[in-house]
């Protein structure tokens, strides 16, 4: 800042020191003509001024060419009283002015050196800056310049799978749907005879097979299932197995997609299945998702999905058929408004519930909310992991479930490392075309700092009205 002032007011007030440097010389010879205070206090004034704003060498200057005004003046009228004579020089040192006069260098440039120290830099100084500034700029748009054309050569050789996915492109999808089928270790299996593309060749690990479906679901949380052309699934999105009352794992019940279908669809989606490798040929209608008597009438995710399928190597991929949660079905209004995207809902904290209430599905983050491993917490009831204190308020909040409507309800945990845990707990239960509770989806919220606080707020306020109370009852 001191930096800035100083060089506007260089530009502004040069000239403007140049002109009252001279307008004081001239007034001095020809109407002050002594030293007196208000002349001494002025000259001190400018030399300041010279000084603050341009340094110390302007400063000395200017203390040099006004003491150098007043001994010429002051010479000039000893002359005129007294004559000239040899002595006029030891006369002139002789007078207690000569004292004032000759402090002015001095005061210019000590005050000039206290202003560069208190944050004036000097121009050599200015110009350092400003060449850092330029080569920090150029340094900045190599930079970029390198990051452009780093970004130019991976989307055209080797690794388009960033650009792709920031793109939105979904040919890469079906890449990692492609080089996921290549990885997983399926006995008696055997890979098409027509050459693959670089990018879908992976080693069979199953580890590897699950990086490359946790990167297809992050691109498209909508994904279900990735399945061979028969529809026997390779992997599947626990997530969204979960709010559709299945199991995440390959086992016999859930091995292929078509028991997962409500009947009709299922002998519709088994005709269709040989045709879906052919392009242009796999039809858009929806299939629905069955429950043990018809389909849903009531879930927190739409109850229809769609098939895609992929050419190289042939395989399929199960999609939700909408991006959105299907908020609409309880009745809600409109729905679109309080719906939100299944990308927003993979980050959720996540718990499914049973008809009979025992838990059949926890992430990872509601495990680590509740102090437990996942695993611990499959078919545990929910009622045995809520305080004691709440139970009638979890009975209310579950009959509301039985019932199909959407509810929440702030409830008390048991305590965790001796500490308090109270979640805000969403319910999506999922009703069946007849009417019946198929389980429900809870979203849940860790409140407990915010109902503390509450808490607190709610017993100083109490306290205060007792204490009012009582004061009023003395006075």
């Amino acid at each position: 800042m001191l930096d800035m002032a100083r060089n506007q007011a260089k530009q502004r007030f040069f000239i403007s020191a140049v002109m009252l440097h001279l307008a004081f010389g001239v007034l001095f010879i020809l109407y002050f003509r002594t030293v007196s205070v208000a002349t001494a206090m002025l000259a001190m004034l400018l030399v300041f001024f010279c000084s603050m704003v341009f340094g110390k060498t302007c400063g000395l200057v200017s203390g040099l060419f006004i003491a150098l005004i007043q001994f010429i003046s002051l010479t000039a009228l000893h002359l005129r009283t007294t004559g000239f004579t040899l002595s006029i020089l030891p006369s002139i040192l002789d007078r207690p002015d000569l004292a004032s006069i000759a402090i002015l260098p001095v005061f210019g440039f000590l005050s000039g050196t206290l202003a560069e120290k208190l944050g004036i830099s000097s121009q050599e100084n200015a110009r350092q800056m400003a060449d850092l500034k330029e080569a920090n700029q150029n340094l900045q748009a190599r930079i970029a310049r390198q990051e452009a054309e780093s970004a130019m050569r991976t989307s055209k050789h080797g690794n388009p799978m960033a650009v792709a996915f920031s793109n939105g492109q979904s040919r890469i999808h079906d890449k990692l749907a492609g080089a996921l089928l290549a990885s997983v270790n399926i006995e008696n299996r055997t890979l098409p005879a027509q050459p693959s593309d670089s990018v879908l060749l992976g080693d069979r690990r199953p580890d590897t097979a699950w990086r490359l479906f946790d990167l297809l679901i992050q691109a498209r949380p909508e994904v279900l299932a990735v399945m061979e052309p028969d529809g026997k699934i390779i992997r599947s999105n626990a997530q969204l197995m979960a709010i559709y009352g299945l199991s995440s794992s390959d086992g016999s019940d859930t091995g292929n997609i078509l028991h997962a279908l409500a009947t009709e669809d299922a002998a519709r989606a088994a005709e269709e299945l040989p045709s879906a490798m052919q392009p242009g040929r796999w039809p858009n209608e929806p299939y629905s998702m069955k429950t043990p008597d018809g389909g849903y009438s009531r879930l927190l995710i739409s109850p229809k999905i769609r098939f895609e399928g992929i050419e190289n190597p042939p395989a399929l991929i199960a999609c939700v058929s909408s991006r959105m949660t299907y908020d609409v079905s309880y009745g809600r209004g409109g729905g679109s408004a309080l719906a939100i995207d299944l990308q927003e809902l993979s980050r959720m904290n996540l718990c499914c519930l049973t008809p009979e209430h025992r838990i059949a599905y926890a992430d990872h983050r509601v495990a680590d909310l509740l102090g437990k491993a996942p695993v611990a917490l499959l078919g545990k009831e929910f009622q045995q992991l809520i305080s004691r204190s709440h139970m009638d308020r979890l009975d209310a909040f579950l009959k509301t479930c039985m019932e199909g409507k959407h509810s929440s309800v702030g409830i008390e945990m048991l305590p965790r490392e001796g500490k308090r845990s109270i979640f805000l707990l969403g319910a999506y239960p999922a009703m069946s075309t007849a009417g019946r509770y198929q389980g429900s989806a809870l979203l849940i919220e860790d409140i407990t700092g915010v109902k503390l606080v509450e808490e607190s707020l709610q017993h100083r306020l109490s306290m205060e009205k007792m204490i009012s109370s009582i004061s009023t009852r003395f006075i």
